[in-house]
């Protein structure tokens, strides 16, 4: 992850890059102990082409900062071609993400997962914990990690989690406790309890949907019963 590869290709020349590491996926697994390299430089003048091969079988090249400099950069589309059996995945670019993401017939992927040397970023959340997250993950105008309906780069929070606005105790006789929540359109979430914040494990209690496409909030209710003295909750989600 410290090595930085430069690939200048001649006007009219269409150069072969073969790469042997193991194709472990869209995952962090294949930045470890897997060859991965910190900088992919693909460059060249008008008339340059990159193809990208195995050599044989299955292979993948595992990249943190993948850039496209000169032609490359406005043309990679018709510029680069990846061959059968072999996979690019890429953490950050030069390139929105958004868009090089799936290209190739899927053959170059991003993994927002890993955060590295070149593409991680701090990211401090509001119990002041500071975490490494992903940079093109933190500014994606598309990805909703914390589900709140507002993107990650509009949002000031965005890897906070689920945020409860309130839980509501109704003391009648089913004892009933109200979890509500902003959720984002058409987004299912699972909600969860512990009686004691030290038992290992959480209890599922129901997942809830919010059938509208638009953000607003939602909420379920828990009966408690007279014989629990206490109750915690988390909500998650799957984007």
């Amino acid at each position: 992850l410290g090595t930085r590869l430069e690939s200048n290709i001649p006007r009219f020349a269409n150069v072969s890059h073969i790469w042997k590491s193991r194709d472990l996926g869209r995952s962090v697994s294949g930045f470890k102990n897997n060859s991965a390299i910190g900088t992919l430089v693909i460059e060249g003048p008008v008339g340059a082409k990159a193809k990208f091969s195995s050599g044989g079988g299955t292979a993948a090249i595992y990249v943190d900062r993948l850039l496209f400099n000169d032609n490359f950069a406005e043309n990679w589309q018709t510029t680069v071609s990846i061959e059968d059996g072999m996979m690019i995945y890429f953490a950050s670019s030069n390139i929105p993400v958004e868009q090089l993401d799936g290209a190739f017939g899927g053959k170059l992927q991003w993994v927002p997962e890993y955060a590295g040397p070149l593409s991680g970023v701090p990211v401090v959340l509001s119990d002041g914990t500071s975490i490494l997250v992903n940079q093109a993950r933190k500014g994606s105008l598309i990805l909703d990690d914390d589900g709140d309906g507002v993107a990650n780069g509009l949002d000031v929070t965005p890897f906070d989690g689920v945020v409860l606005n309130e839980i509501s105790v109704d003391n009648g006789a089913q004892q009933t406790a109200s979890i509500s929540w902003m959720a984002a359109g058409s987004t299912t979430y699972k909600v969860e309890f512990k009686n004691d914040i030290f038992e290992q494990g959480w209890n599922y209690l129901k997942s809830v949907s919010n059938p509208s496409r638009e953000r607003q909030v939602i909420s379920v209710e828990d009966n408690v019963g007279s014989d629990i003295h206490g109750r915690f909750y988390r909500v998650s989600y799957a984007p």
